[in-house]
This record gives structure tokens, C-alpha cells and sequence, in this order.
């Protein structure tokens, strides 16, 4: 019998959501579904313990059923997929500040990424847009062969300031007709002197 622990990673207050579907003998019990079903409130960056003792198959159980919504173990904290965590969840002890802290960086990693990738889907349609009017008006642009599209983000508007401190978004894509794409220079072929 243990505590189960669950840290909230996310900048809201969490209601979490899980059914007992194991007894604290560790029996399966689903007889009443809407009995088991029960939910534990956890502020943001704080966490909380799921009330009473476990027996190890319930809190398999749990965390079975927080992983598909981005709950992970701290025996899993060095395999993390690529996706944003909002649970770390810790059986028998507290979550710590350094697993707390990977998770976070982690975090900012997934959504640096996924900010970059937006970006980059949004100067390929804007791309395909102007590839669009180009042809629409072929004979007055004849010349175009592609445009470059930066991103640069300006100051915050008052009172919209970030909460955390973040260098400054600032990226360019060049696109262009890849049919006209120089090819890449071959490499040297060495041969031999005679």
C-alpha cells in the first residue's frame, strides 16, 4: 500500500478524473462504474496525493488512465515522448523539484517545436497563395520565382507581457520553384595518381 502523487505541469488548475476499478484487496470491481469514478483538484504547479492508500494494481490503474492525456510516471521521466506532459505522477513519494524541472524543459522543448513547424506550414501556404496570383497574372509576372516570408515578434501590448522570459521569435523562409532549386554540389572523386 503506497500513495499515489500527481504534480500538475500546466498552467491551469486541473480536475483529474479517474475511476477505482480495482478494490484495495487489488480484486477487480467493476460493478458500479459511476461508484469508482472520482476527482482530485490540482492547482497549477502543485501536487497532490489521490486520498488513502493504494493497493499497487489501483494505482497501476490510475496511471493507465491519465497517460493517454499526457500523465507520465517518474520511472518513465528518461524516455519522454514528443508530446507535451501535464502529469507526472510518483507512487509511494513526492514528485521532485528536478523531475519537475526535465518535465519542464521537455515542455518548452515540444512547444518551441511545434511553433516552428506552424510557422513554417504558414510560409508554404503563403507560398501557395501568391503561386496562385502569380498564375492567375502569369504574363505580368513572369519574373517571380518565389518570395521570402519572416516572422519577427513585436513588443507585447501592455499588460499582455509574457509569464515566462523567451528570446524574441524572429525566423525567415525562403521558397521558391523547386524545380529552379540549385542542385547540391556533388562531392570529390578521388582517384588515383599514376
Amino acid at each position: 500500500m503506497a500513495q499515489l502523487f500527481i504534480f500538475n505541469v500546466t498552467p491551469q488548475k486541473q480536475e483529474v478524473c479517474y475511476r477505482m476499478d480495482f478494490s484495495k484487496d487489488g480484486l477487480r470491481d467493476m460493478a458500479d462504474a459511476m461508484r469508482s469514478f472520482r476527482k482530485l483538484i490540482v492547482e497549477s504547479g502543485r501536487q497532490a496525493p489521490i486520498p488513502g492508500d493504494l493497493h499497487p494494481a489501483q494505482a497501476q490503474s490510475i496511471m493507465d488512465q491519465l497517460a493517454p492525456v499526457g500523465g507520465v510516471g517518474t520511472e518513465e521521466l528518461n524516455r519522454l515522448p514528443r508530446v507535451r506532459i501535464a502529469y507526472i505522477m510518483s507512487l509511494g513519494r513526492p514528485v521532485t523539484r528536478r523531475e519537475v524541472e526535465k518535465v519542464q524543459q521537455h515542455n518548452t522543448g515540444v512547444l518551441t517545436t511545434e511553433g516552428q513547424e506552424i510557422r513554417k506550414r504558414a510560409a508554404i501556404a503563403s507560398n501557395d497563395m501568391v503561386a496562385k496570383a502569380v498564375a492567375a497574372n502569369q504574363e505580368e509576372n513572369a519574373r517571380l520565382t518565389g518570395f521570402e516570408m519572416s516572422v519577427e515578434e513585436g513588443p507585447a501590448e501592455p499588460g499582455m507581457e509574457p509569464a515566462i522570459p523567451h528570446k524574441p521569435v524572429a525566423e525567415g523562409y525562403r521558397i521558391g520553384d523547386p524545380a529552379e532549386a540549385p542542385s547540391p554540389p556533388r562531392p570529390a572523386v578521388r582517384g588515383r595518381r599514376g
